[in-house]
């Protein structure tokens, strides 16, 4: 690892590819550096979906169901 840092709007990793001798990245938590989801710890993988992601599915089902009822 050659540094962390926030780079394209996240947290990423640059290393140095060792075939090609260009310096590459990752993001962050596609990594064993990066700190534990809270939401996964917590959920102990009981739960589907966290509060925001079944929130923002519940108004995109709203919005297909007025859509269709609109006939668009």
């Amino acid at each position: 690892m050659l540094s962390q840092r926030i780079a394209w709007g996240e947290e990423r990793v640059f290393f140095l590819d060792q075939e090609t001798q260009e310096v590459r990245s990752l993001p962050l938590a596609w990594t064993n550096l990066a700190l534990p989801d809270p939401f996964l710890v917590v959920a102990c993988g009981k739960a589907v979906l966290r509060w925001n992601d079944l929130r923002q599915l519940a108004q995109f089902l709203s919005d297909q169901l007025t859509s269709s009822r609109e006939g668009h």
